[in-house]
């Protein structure tokens, strides 16, 4: 598998690349980089020590990130990509912005413990994108 050298987040446009969890402008963020590797994008990150939740695991608002920017990079590869052109050509394919929701119920296991059902799903219009759920929308 061949992995592109220039990372997705690379391409966004300087003016609009402060996000804290990918973007190159941001002196404090996280910096994470997807990459195109064939079909598939590709992200690493190695959490600092001070990233904990408990011994052993990182809090979930540092994974909710990851998600959102790695899912984020996935989606505008693939935009360009269903428009038939290479990252980076001009304009930029359009962005989206639609509704979507996650909800959670505790109910009790077997065992008499608390669990959660899992997410619902996203709403009939979005199409899930990398395994999370930003969402590609119709154009209007």
């Amino acid at each position: 598998m061949t992995v592109e050298p220039k990372a997705v987040q690379e391409y966004y446009p300087s003016e609009l690349n402060y996000c804290y969890g990918c973007g190159q402008r941001n002196d404090r963020g996280l910096h994470l980089r997807t990459y195109l590797a064939g079909d598939e994008t590709v992200a690493t990150f190695v959490p600092r020590p001070y990233y904990i939740a408990i011994p052993g695991y990182v809090y979930g608002g540092l994974i909710a990130s990851l998600i959102d920017c790695h899912g984020t990079g996935t989606a505008a590869a693939a935009a360009y990509r269903a428009a038939g052109r290479e990252l980076g050509t001009d304009p930029p394919p359009h962005r989206w912005a639609c509704p979507w929701s996650c909800a959670a119920e505790p109910k009790r296991s077997k065992a008499g413990r608390s669990s959660s059902r899992s997410p619902s799903a996203p709403p009939a219009r979005c199409v899930p994108v990398a395994r999370s759920w930003p969402c590609r929308c119709p154009s209007p």
